[in-house]
């Protein structure tokens, strides 16, 4: 029984020897500044942050690993700045919402409207100095500490107007991008014209046996089309073009006034 529990006795010291030993190098491995997300964003909401999109097996990402720990690190004080990883898989809906398509790929701001990709140099002062330069969210009414001393001072002027003058000019912007939308459309429609005509063209010049005639009308078909391409293009562009700055605070003030105005 003595020898029995002597046993028992070692092969428990031993067990725990190891377990502990183990334990510190597995603490010591993953242990890390990074801010892996799952799930659940909360954790770096109302937070700029620098998010590295990973999947697992992927040979770059291992790559960077070292590098965006050493950011994370820099960063580990700062109320502000996360810098954060996650994995994609079928569970994690922001891949899919950012159109992931290679990895590793690095989008920062805010987790709700995230800009990039960054693109630049994978050195730890280059990620630094554009981490301080870029990585912050939208300077708001509410959130003035992410504004430079140029939209402090919009802030102040927009805050002064009353109510009349902020909605005459915000009805003025508005009609402003209107136009432009307008004036894409018309060329869109006018260049859309203009190929039907050319295809017609095309269609009478190979009813004969001119073959410059055929040549020319061709090329007139090729010159609509890339018209065509290059207005929609545009009109993408103007699509995805965010809202003037001075237009969403604007924006935000008429909400801010009218809720007053209700209380």
């Amino acid at each position: 029984m003595k020898l029995q529990l002597l046993s028992f006795l070692t092969f428990s010291a031993v067990f725990d020897f190891f377990s502990v030993s183990a334990g510190t190098v597995r603490g010591e491995s993953t242990s890390s500044a990074v801010i892996q997300i799952k799930y659940d964003v909360r954790q770096i909401e109302n937070k700029a942050v620098f998010l590295k999109f990973s999947e697992a097996g992927c040979v770059a990402c291992k790559d960077s690993a070292a590098v965006w720990e050493e950011l994370a690190k820099q960063f580990s004080n700062n109320k502000d700045i996360v810098i954060a990883e996650i994995e994609c898989n079928d569970e994690n809906y922001l891949c899919e919402e950012n159109e992931i398509l290679s990895y590793p790929t690095f989008k920062y701001g805010d987790v709700d409207m995230l800009r990039g990709p960054y693109k630049g140099p994978m050195d730890f002062e280059s990620l630094k100095k554009f981490t301080l330069e870029n990585v912050r969210l939208t300077c708001t009414m509410h959130a003035n500490h992410w504004c430079n001393d140029e939209e402090l001072a919009l802030i102040e002027r927009l805050r002064k107007m009353s109510l009349d003058e902020l909605e005459e000019n915000i009805d003025d912007m508005n009609s402003a991008e209107e136009a432009e939308y307008e004036a894409v459309e018309n060329k869109l429609e006018a260049a859309e014209m203009l190929l039907e005509a050319a295809e017609k063209n095309l269609k009478k010049a190979e009813k004969g046996s001119d073959n410059t005639e055929i040549e020319f009308a061709k090329t007139g078909v090729s010159s609509a089309q890339k018209m065509i391409e290059d207005l929609e293009v545009e009109f993408d562009i103007l699509f995805e073009k965010e809202d003037p700055f001075e237009l969403t605070l604007m924006g935000e003030l008429m909400d801010e006034l009218e809720l007053e105005m209700e209380s």
